[in-house]
């Protein structure tokens, strides 16, 4: 597959974080191509 490999999914944390955007989280989880919210999705993590 190259360089890029899909990442094993992952439990969320109980309880989620405030901050934590659900609804970005699901859009970017069941799309078939990438997202414009992804980028959003990383910046969260910081």
């Amino acid at each position: 597959m190259g360089f890029l490999a899909p990442l094993a999914p992952r439990a969320l944390p109980d309880p989620v974080p405030s901050q934590f955007r659900l609804d970005l989280y699901s859009q970017a989880m069941h799309a078939d191509a990438p997202s414009p919210v992804v980028p959003d999705l990383i910046d969260l993590g910081d």
